[in-house]
């Protein structure tokens, strides 16, 4: 569910924001590759601790990453896309 709204919403939202094409490209391929980053971080940590302890701490992370981008609008262009790396990061590892 979060992922197919996030690819079909995404680029909506980046439109709305008055990005460029180019800058909607770039905030859907950087959330892959957080998504593609961060798979082994805390898969290896799920190997360390808890799987459930890792796997609440990634929805908690999610939790306050969405709340963050809620007011993703009024962020400068960098600062969006650093939230955009970690919520692909952190919502992939829970679901390719």
């Amino acid at each position: 569910m979060i992922m197919s709204s996030f690819y079909g919403l995404a680029p909506i939202f980046g439109r709305e924001i008055k990005l460029t094409v180019f800058q909607i490209s770039q905030l859907m391929g950087l959330t892959i590759l957080g998504g593609l980053a961060l798979q082994w971080p805390i898969g290896h940590l799920s190997d360390i601790f808890n799987r459930r302890k890792v796997i609440i701490g990634v929805c908690f992370a999610l939790m306050l990453l969405t709340f963050s981008l809620f007011q993703s609008h009024h962020y400068p262009y960098w600062l969006l896309l650093v939230n955009m790396i970690v919520f692909g990061g952190v919502s992939f590892t829970l679901y390719p």
